[in-house]
């Protein structure tokens, strides 16, 4: 192999692997993009903590409606 043959699959080699690197580095970036910032998390917190609070709230109303229910129905029926 000739210096000039070696030196040209060296460059299409490097271009390859600068290609595969501008691949990789456009991957990352895409991904960094989709993640939520710190803020963004926060406030997904605050709301997920507030709906889990209505939804305890809601249940504890049902349970004592169901007891009045059930009680009502007792001093009815009896």
């Amino acid at each position: 192999m000739t210096e000039r043959e070696a030196y040209v699959k060296m460059v299409v080699a490097h271009a390859k692997a600068m290609e595969a690197n501008n691949e990789f580095a456009a991957t990352l970036e895409k991904r960094l993009q989709d993640v939520p910032c710190t803020d963004e998390l926060y406030v997904i917190k605050k709301v997920v903590r507030e709906l889990k609070l209505g939804l305890k709230m809601a249940q504890d109303r049902e349970r004592a409606n169901a007891a009045q229910l059930a009680a009502a129905e007792s001093g009815f029926f009896a």
